[in-house]
């Protein structure tokens, strides 16, 4: 169960604004060495007290602080604090916008984190609802953050247990290949049916496509999930090792 929240958790979150990259003239993808994020942006975010005028966008960015925040704190008891006020937040927005893509995501990427840190047995209850809000956001925004909601029900049914008739890989393939169907510039499309692919033993494209994700120039521009992206497709490019001649 370990294994499952932690191939799920990261796949989620949506880039923030104050999260871009500035691009440099030329950079060498292969291989890549990232730096490690940037996190100031995000504690001056959660110092600054909510006001009783804050948009729905302004709560939405405190909890993408919070979430990033929590992912890249090593004190676990503090990195928990982060995900429940993330959890919190987007709540919060869901209860007067339910249809809000934004918030969905959100509280679905702070609640997967939670569900990492607690025991599988505790862990199993959090997937139904996870899977729930995704169906959610691909039936009023199927298209919304590079069809995100096929993407994370395909992950979800690739990794999730079987034995709790959720895992399956016959719906992991048919929304993987919806979402890199519908934006296949996508980064984080392109590492995920990548990683399918290479699950499935279907090698040589698997390969394929996690070469796409290291030349993309998308990641030029793209917020702290560059990071995971890069750190996947080279670990699986690795993994597979080189073409059979």
């Amino acid at each position: 169960m370990k294994v499952f929240w932690f191939m799920l958790w990261g796949l989620l979150a949506v880039a923030p604004s104050w999260g871009e990259v500035r691009a440099p003239e030329s950079i060498d993808w292969r291989p890549i060495e990232l730096p490690a994020p940037d996190l100031e942006p995000l504690k001056k975010i959660v110092t600054v007290a909510l006001t009783e005028k804050a948009t729905s966008a302004d709560v939405l960015k405190e909890a993408d602080a919070h979430y990033y925040l929590g992912k890249y704190e090593k004190n676990s008891d503090d990195a928990e604090k982060h995900f429940e006020i993330a959890v919190d937040l987007a709540a919060q927005v869901l209860a007067r916008e339910p249809k809000n893509p934004a918030a969905i995501v959100q509280w679905c990427s702070a609640k997967g984190a939670l569900a990492q840190m607690r025991s599988p047995f505790i862990a199993l209850g959090y997937i139904a609802p996870i899977e729930q809000k995704f169906l959610e956001l691909k039936e009023i925004a199927p298209a919304f953050e590079s069809y995100l909601a096929d993407r994370a029900l395909g992950r979800l049914y690739q990794v999730a247990p079987s034995f709790i008739s959720i895992g399956s890989n016959k719906k992991a393939r048919l929304h993987l290949r919806a979402a890199v169907d519908g934006d296949p510039d996508s980064p984080a499309n392109q590492i995920y049916w990548a990683e399918f692919l290479a699950d499935q033993g279907e090698k040589s494209e698997a390969r394929q496509w996690a070469r796409k994700v290291l030349v993309n120039p998308k990641l030029l521009t793209s917020g702290l999930e560059r990071y995971q992206w890069v750190k996947m497709a080279s670990a699986l490019l690795e993994k597979l090792g080189p073409e059979a001649k």
